[in-house]
C-alpha cells in the first residue's frame, strides 16, 4: 500500500487542487469526503482513481465489507487529511471520482428537474437530493448553474450524484428536445393564473424547471404549462426549511426584490418588497424573521 505523510507531496498537492473547478475539469476528476459519499460511490461502482485515507479511517473502511481495488489505496496522515477536507469534522477519508457527465442532451423519458440559474451550491444538493427521494430519473443543470462536482453541491447530494442521470446542458435547447418526445414541461412561477401542483395528474414523464428568476423563469415562454401558484412565502421562495427561507429572502435582497431593515425593539428582520418586486404582492406582504435568523 502506498503511504503519503507530506502535505508537499506532488500527487497530494495535485488532488488538494480539486477543490477548485480549474483543476477538475483539467483532470477530469474530482474529489469526494466522507464515507457516506465514499460508500454510495463504491455501492454505484463509478470510476475512481484513488481512496485516501488515515490509518483508523482505512481500518473503519474494511469493516463496511464493501469491494474495492485494494491496489488504490493510499494512506494518509493526519496533517495530509486536514489539507484535504473541505469540512471542519474531516471522516479522514476521500476518493478521487472521474467525471461522468455528458456534454450531449440525451433524455427521452422519465421524469426530470430542470435547474436554471441557481448559484447556492447548498440548494441545487438539497434540490437533488430531493428529486432522488421522490423518485426522479435526472436533473439538468443550465450551464449558469453552480458546478455540479463543487464540495459544497457534493456533500448536499448526500450520495444522490450516483443514483440520478446529471447532465449540464442548454436549457432552452433541452426543453425543445423534451417536447419533441412528448414530455411535458412545467415552470414553477409566481403567478395567479399558474396551477397548484396537485392539481395536475399523476403522469408518467414530466419535466419541472426551477430557477432563480423570482418574478418569473425567462424560459418560461417554453413551457407547456406554469406549474404552480404558491400560497404563502415560503412555498413562494421554494425553501423547505428556516435556514433556507432566510437564505432565499437575502438572495430576493441582493437582487433588489426585497429590502431588509431591524427591529431593535422586537428583536425582529422585516423584509418588504422594492417596487421592482411588485409582482410578487399576491403572495407577499411582509414577513418577520426573529433576531435568532440574524446570523
Amino acid at each position: 500500500m502506498q503511504e503519503r505523510t507530506s502535505v508537499n507531496n506532488p500527487q497530494i498537492k495535485a488532488i488538494g487542487k480539486l477543490q477548485q473547478k480549474k483543476y477538475r475539469e483539467e483532470s477530469g476528476y474530482y474529489l469526494i469526503e466522507g464515507f457516506h459519499l465514499v460508500e454510495e460511490a463504491l455501492k454505484a461502482s463509478v470510476k475512481y482513481r484513488e481512496i485516501l485515507a488515515t490509518e483508523a479511517a482505512l481500518s473503519r473502511l474494511a469493516q463496511l465489507g464493501l469491494a474495492y481495488d485494494e491496489s488504490k489505496l493510499i494512506k494518509i496522515s493526519q496533517s495530509v487529511a486536514s489539507h484535504l477536507s473541505s469540512t471542519k469534522n474531516s471522516q479522514d477519508i476521500f476518493m478521487t471520482v472521474k467525471i461522468n457527465q455528458s456534454e450531449h442532451f440525451a433524455f427521452s423519458y422519465g421524469k426530470l428537474v430542470l435547474l436554471d440559474d441557481l448559484a447556492d451550491p447548498g440548494n441545487v444538493g438539497t434540490i437533488i437530493r430531493t428529486a432522488d427521494a421522490a423518485g426522479f430519473d435526472g436533473v439538468i443543470l443550465s450551464n449558469k448553474t453552480v458546478d455540479l462536482y463543487n464540495p459544497k453541491v457534493q456533500r448536499s447530494m448526500q450520495g444522490s450524484q450516483f443514483h440520478l442521470n446529471l447532465i449540464k446542458a442548454d436549457l432552452p435547447d433541452a426543453i425543445a428536445s423534451l417536447k419533441a418526445a412528448d414530455i411535458p414541461v412545467y415552470a414553477s412561477l409566481l403567478d395567479p393564473a399558474a396551477k397548484q401542483l396537485g392539481d395536475f395528474a399523476p403522469v408518467a414523464q414530466v419535466a419541472l424547471i426551477i430557477g432563480k428568476k423570482w418574478n418569473g423563469l425567462i424560459i418560461s415562454s417554453l413551457c407547456d404549462t406554469k406549474a404552480m401558484r404558491f400560497r404563502d412565502l415560503a412555498h413562494a421562495v421554494g425553501a423547505c426549511s428556516d435556514r433556507v427561507l432566510v437564505e432565499r429572502l437575502r438572495e430576493l435582497e441582493v437582487d433588489g426584490i426585497v429590502k431588509r431593515s431591524k427591529d431593535a425593539e422586537k428583536k425582529i428582520v422585516l423584509y418588504t418588497l422594492t417596487p421592482k418586486g411588485a409582482e410578487l404582492k399576491p403572495v407577499f406582504n411582509q414577513v418577520h424573521i426573529w433576531a435568532d435568523k440574524w446570523a
